[in-house]
């Protein structure tokens, strides 16, 4: 009964200080933002060590895909990721600067990339600091949503944390908030692509590890060694004239690495744009004539991975 008490308490003490917040509906997008970022950044500064496991769903065109996201968080200098299932694996370790990256490739680290971001996605609204804003309500809460041209974050406005992202096609919902450490997290998150489901996420456990075996972020046998960026990231981009309609529901959905020559590589197919041909063909195109400035490390090129018409 205890417990219960004191979380009732808790909600109750964030709710009043977004109330507070909710009612000025003048509040710029770095507000919005920095409320949302305070509530339910797990990986903050200061914040203790935590053990997250999370079993995730991916609805592909042809077949669906369940693994398990786990992730070991110390700080932004010491944490492991890992997503397995039957079909994928994909492990990363850092250590200070290093990464060192186990990896099926392919479909795996296109499931790892896409569970992470999903797992960490207000802390990508930075890009929106200078966004405009606009007050909605979408069938549930009244909210808050800052961006414009298919990219948005919404925010609940009577708690304040991060109810919806929205990229081109793509919508996240953010539900069943717990709180956890002095905040709260998003347990449930359900993403569709054009209106069809596409990724749900269910957080199965959150805490805090009585000890951290300081084994586990050491390198993996067989693992590539990267980086892990401490500095300010630049993020890849491509170096075309003509771009193409990455965006567009005749192109087929693609994911790849980036190396520090910009060339892209192991390139997949993630959502077909229905003929065969037209698949083929893009990545043809892709391999033969995208060139990127590769993404980088305090100036630095380093390898990255990007998800293109999808």
């Amino acid at each position: 009964m205890v417990r219960i008490t004191r979380t009732v308490v808790f909600i109750g003490t964030i709710v009043a200080g977004a109330l507070c917040m909710a009612k000025d509906k003048s509040l710029k997008a770095p507000d919005v933002i920095d409320r949302a970022t305070q509530l339910a950044d797990i990986r903050a500064d200061g914040q203790p060590p935590f053990h997250l496991k999370a079993e995730f769903t991916y609805f592909a065109q042809d077949r669906t895909i369940q693994g398990t996201y786990l992730e070991d968080w110390v700080s932004s200098r010491q944490w492991r990721r890992e997503t397995v299932g039957m079909e994928i694996h994909k492990l990363e370790v850092a250590a200070e600067t290093k990464l060192w990256t186990v990896s099926d490739g392919g479909l795996a680290a296109f499931l790892y990339d896409y569970s992470a971001y999903t797992l960490n996605s207000y802390r990508h609204s930075d890009s929106l600091r200078n966004a405009p804003v606009h007050h909605t309500k979408s069938g549930g809460p009244n909210e808050t949503c800052i961006g414009n041209n298919g990219f948005e974050r919404c925010f609940d406005d009577a708690r304040g944390w991060l109810t919806r992202s929205i990229t081109s096609n793509r919508l996240c919902r953010y539900e069943n908030y717990q709180p956890f450490s002095g905040k709260v997290f998003p347990h449930t998150i359900r993403c569709f692509y054009s209106g069809k489901p596409s990724m749900e996420v269910r957080v199965a456990e959150l805490v805090i590890p009585n000890k951290v075996d300081p084994e586990i972020f050491t390198p993996v046998a067989g693992s590539k060694e990267g980086t892990n960026c401490l500095g300010n990231v630049g993020p890849a981009h491509l170096l075309m004239v003509d771009m193409p309609n990455w965006h567009g529901l005749d192109r087929p959905g693609v994911f790849f690495t980036i190396g520090v020559d910009g060339k892209p590589a192991d390139m997949i197919i993630v959502r077909s744009s229905g003929n065969a041909i037209t698949d083929r063909s893009w990545i043809h195109e892709a391999n033969g004539e995208w060139r990127f400035a590769p993404a980088t490390c305090d100036g630095k090129p380093m390898d990255s991975t990007m998800t293109a018409g999808w």
